[in-house]
This record gives structure tokens, C-alpha cells and sequence, in this order.
């Protein structure tokens, strides 16, 4: 079985040639270079999916960026793991300046596993602290947990828990909709 090189990357419609040009010291049939084109508030990955199944054991996969692999660091972790270990792909990241295919492969995979653990580890760290400062951007009127205690066993209507707190029926269903949120 021969081993196979691939490219992959993730373009803005702006900057592909140059992305390109790079990838093509490394990959020379165009056919086995896989572009997903990156589109905003969407992460489509149509590519990379028909890219996995054509990858086998000992193929070599080149990426512009370790964010193709994914839009957070635990994915992009999970993909790492699942490319290196599960599938036994040799994954070199283009963007690293340590770059060098034919010397300690293991120890490449292994620094980048470790920096996408560490980052990975911050992203989650850092995920409880915004929760806590959310809670305490919703400002509740003073009596709003016994109107809603009350509304939501249906003693009063929407319309008298409004006017107790003295507010309008968008910013109330917002309120509930928090009160919910942070602290059921």
C-alpha cells in the first residue's frame, strides 16, 4: 500500500492562491488538495468529511493552519487525536515554523498534542467565568423571584407579573428566559 499525500485548508475567498501556492511545494495532483471555504457564522467542513474517507493508515496530511481542524480548541484537539492516533495519519501544519517531515515525527505530534491540550485546558477554564459574568449583567427587579414564583404557578397572569415589576412584555419573557437560565 503506498502512502499518499493530501492537502487540506480552510480560505477566505480573499487569500486562497497564497495559502495555495504554499501547499503546493507539498502536494503536486490538485485532485488530492481539499479547500473548504469558509463562510461566516457558518463552520461547514464538506471537504474535510470526503477528505476522511479517502485517508488511510500511513497517508500524510498537509494543513495551512491547525484551526482547519476545527472552530474551538477542543475540537481542534479532538481531531488532532483522532487523525494521529485513531487513523495513524502523519499530519504536518504548515503555519509552523518547526515543520520538517522526515525528522521525529513522534515528537512533532507529541509537542503539538501538548499545546493543543494546554489550550484546550484554558478554553475550558476560562468558560465558568463568563457564566458568572452573565449572571451578573442580568439586572432583576427587586421582587422578581416571587412574581415569577407566583406566575409560574399560574396565581397571577403574565399581565399582573408585569405590572408588578413595572415592566414590558419583551423584557419580562427576556427576564424569565434568564432568571431560568442562571439560576434553575
Amino acid at each position: 500500500m503506498n502512502t499518499r499525500k493530501y492537502g487540506y485548508m480552510r480560505v477566505n475567498n480573499i487569500y486562497p492562491q497564497m495559502k495555495n501556492e504554499q501547499m503546493k511545494q507539498y502536494i503536486q495532483d490538485e485532485l488530492d488538495l481539499f479547500i473548504d471555504i469558509n463562510i461566516p457564522n457558518q463552520f461547514s467542513k464538506e471537504q474535510y468529511t470526503l477528505l476522511k474517507r479517502i485517508l488511510r493508515k500511513k497517508d500524510i496530511l498537509y494543513i495551512s493552519s491547525l484551526s482547519d481542524l476545527g472552530e474551538t480548541k477542543t475540537m481542534i484537539l479532538q481531531e488532532w487525536i483522532y487523525l494521529i492516533e485513531k487513523m495513524g495519519i502523519s499530519v504536518f501544519v504548515l503555519e509552523f515554523p518547526i515543520f520538517q517531515e522526515n525528522k521525529n515525527l513522534k515528537l512533532y505530534h507529541d509537542c503539538i498534542l501538548q499545546f493543543l491540550y494546554w489550550l484546550s485546558k484554558e478554553e475550558e477554564e476560562n468558560k465558568p467565568s463568563q457564566v458568572s459574568i452573565n449572571k451578573q449583567n442580568h439586572k432583576f427587579p427587586p421582587n422578581f423571584s416571587e412574581v415569577y414564583i407566583k406566575w409560574k404557578n399560574k396565581e397571577i397572569s403574565t399581565l399582573m407579573a408585569m405590572r408588578i415589576c413595572n415592566i414590558n412584555n419583551q423584557y419580562f419573557y427576556q427576564l424569565v428566559k434568564n432568571y431560568e437560565k442562571f439560576y434553575l
